[in-house]
């Protein structure tokens, strides 16, 4: 992989993959087991983690962003109903996003001001762009090391954390949308059931 390259794995429905556990660290088995629901989905995700860095051991840090042992190589992961997504690059942090598109969802979050007044004025009465907007959002807080919960505390408009990295928004099916952040070119690869197996 280029220094400059970010690849970005995606993966469709990988609950199938569930079956694959055997590929996943003590660490993740031990966190799947404790899932109440939701443990096929982490499960098929954390298969696609395994099938983007390989064999590489991952350091799991309570409340801290895993890294790869190999410290040349960064990751981010995101999954929800039917997608997972997987990102990684050499040339440095990076962050990915994905959402099940949900227009009730969405109205709902305006109606109930999820976001700052200033946030609500871009987001206006649009579920597509409360959807871009979060997928954006996210993937830059990812990319730099911010947990979620700070960062959506913080309520404000796009921040510019990675100073200047690029951002790309991708609409992947009519119910998934993605957006990645990192430095360097992306490329979109689309596994399909052969590359896992």
């Amino acid at each position: 992989m280029p220094a400059d390259a970010v690849t970005i794995f995606c993966l469709k429905d990988p609950e199938r993959y569930a079956h694959l556990i055997d590929r996943l660290d003590d660490t993740e088995k031990a966190r799947a087991a404790r899932l109440q629901k939701g443990a096929e989905l982490y499960i098929g995700a954390h298969v696609l983690l395994r099938y983007a860095i390989g064999a590489r051991p991952i350091h799991w840090r309570e409340g801290e962003k895993p890294v790869v042992a190999d410290a040349s190589l960064h990751f981010s992961l995101s999954h929800c109903r039917g997608m997972a997504l997987c990102a990684v690059s050499r040339g440095g942090a990076v962050g990915v996003d994905v959402e099940f598109f949900d227009p009730a969802l969405a109205e709902r979050a305006v109606a109930e001001e999820v976001f700052c007044r200033e946030e609500l004025v871009w987001v206006g009465d649009s579920p597509e762009r409360f959807f871009r907007m979060w997928t954006v959002k996210e993937a830059i807080f990812k990319a730099a090391g911010e947990r979620w919960s700070e960062a959506w505390r913080l309520r404000s408009a796009l921040p510019d954390l990675l100073n200047g990295d690029r951002v790309e928004e991708r609409r992947l099916s009519p119910t998934h949308m993605a957006a990645v952040a990192a430095y360097g070119r992306f490329d979109w690869r689309y596994l399909q059931e052969n590359d896992l197996i």
